[in-house]
C-alpha cells in the first residue's frame, strides 16, 4: 500500500526544511512542499487563516486533498504537519527553549499521507477519501494557545454536506518499537468508541505488534486533532504513541523513526480502505 522506506525518506526531507512551527522559515517551506506531495488529488483545497503567534500575524494553511472512490462513503484521514516551537520535555533544561525537529511528531503522519496520495489517485475500488494536513496543532500551553488550532478551524468551517462518515487521525506513528495508545475519551461517544475498537481489533488480527496494547499503560486521555471532530458528532479515532521517548525533545529526529512502524500503519490503512485482508 505504501512504500515504508520512501515514507521514511519523506520524514528526512521534512526535517531538512528545519523546524516547521508557525512563523518559521521551515513552516512556509513545508506548506509548499506538502502541497506538491498532495498534487495527485482530484481536488486540492487550501484553507488559509491568519493567527498571531508571539504578537506577529502568521498565515497558516490546512491542506485538504480529495480523492473520489467507486464505493459509497467518505473517510477523512488527517494529521498535523507543524512542529513544536519549544522542546519543553527535553531532559536537558538548557535545550528546552530550542525547537523540536518533528521527525515523528509532525513528520510521520505527513509522510504516510503523502504516500497514500499516490496510491489513492491510481486505485478507486474504495470509498472516497479526504487527506487533510492540519496546521498549528502543536502550540498547547505556548503563547496562550490551545492545541489543534488548524483542526478546530477546519471543523468549524466544514459544510454539513461535506462532513465525512468517519475520521482517522494519525499522530506520532513512526517511532521505533511503535506501541499505540487508546484515547479513553472515545468512550464518551459510542460511534467513536466502536470505530476505535474496530481499528485495534483489525490491527491485532493482522498480527501488527503496534496494535496489541502490550505496554504498561496503553489507555490515556488525549486531546489533539481528533477532538474537534468527535465533539461535532463525527465517529473519530486516533492512532498515537505518546510513550515515544523523544516526544517534545530535540531528539525527535529521523533516526528515532522506523520504516517498520510506518509499514504497520500502511498495512492497516490498506485493509480499512480496500476491505478483506488487503
Amino acid at each position: 500500500m505504501i512504500d515504508a522506506e520512501r515514507a521514511l525518506r519523506r520524514i528526512v526531507e521534512q526535517c531538512a526544511l528545519g523546524p516547521r512551527y508557525a512563523g518559521s522559515p521551515g513552516h512556509a517551506a513545508a506548506q509548499q512542499r506538502l502541497a506538491e506531495w498532495l498534487a495527485p488529488a482530484d481536488e486540492l483545497r487550501v484553507q488559509a487563516f491568519v493567527e498571531p503567534f508571539f504578537a506577529a500575524p502568521v498565515t497558516c494553511r490546512n491542506l485538504w486533498a480529495r480523492f473520489r472512490g467507486d464505493r459509497p462513503g467518505r473517510l477523512l484521514i488527517g494529521t498535523h504537519f507543524d512542529t513544536r516551537p519549544w522542546a519543553d520535555r527535553d531532559p536537558d533544561e538548557a535545550r528546552r527553549a530550542d525547537p523540536v525537529p518533528g521527525a515523528n511528531d509532525g513528520g510521520s503522519g505527513t509522510a504516510v499521507l503523502a504516500e497514500l496520495a499516490a496510491e489513492l489517485a491510481g486505485r478507486r475500488d474504495r470509498p472516497s477519501v479526504d487527506l487533510v494536513l492540519f496546521d498549528a496543532e502543536d502550540w498547547h500551553e505556548i503563547d496562550g494557545k490551545e492545541v489543534s488550532l488548524g483542526a478546530r478551524r477546519f471543523v468549524a468551517e466544514l459544510p454539513d454536506e461535506e462532513r465525512p462518515d468517519r475520521v482517522l487521525i494519525l499522530d506520532m506513528i513512526g517511532g521505533r518499537d511503535l506501541m499505540l495508545d487508546v484515547d479513553v475519551f472515545c468512550q464518551d461517544h459510542d460511534p467513536s468508541f466502536a470505530w476505535t475498537l474496530e481499528l485495534f481489533q483489525t490491527g491485532a488480527a493482522l498480527g501488527l505488534p503496534a496494535f496489541t496494547l502490550n505496554k504498561p499503560h496503553p489507555y490515556k486521555w488525549v486531546v489533539c486533532d481528533h477532538a474537534p471532530f468527535r465533539a461535532a458528532g463525527i465517529p473519530t479515532a486516533l492512532l498515537i504513541d505518546l510513550d515515544y521517548p523523544p516526544w517534545h525533545t530535540v531528539s525527535d529526529l529521523p533516526e528515532a523513526c522506523s520504516a517498520d512502524a510506518l509499514a504497520q500503519i500502511g498495512r492497516l490503512l490498506e485493509v480499512v480502505l480496500y476491505g478483506g485482508r488487503g
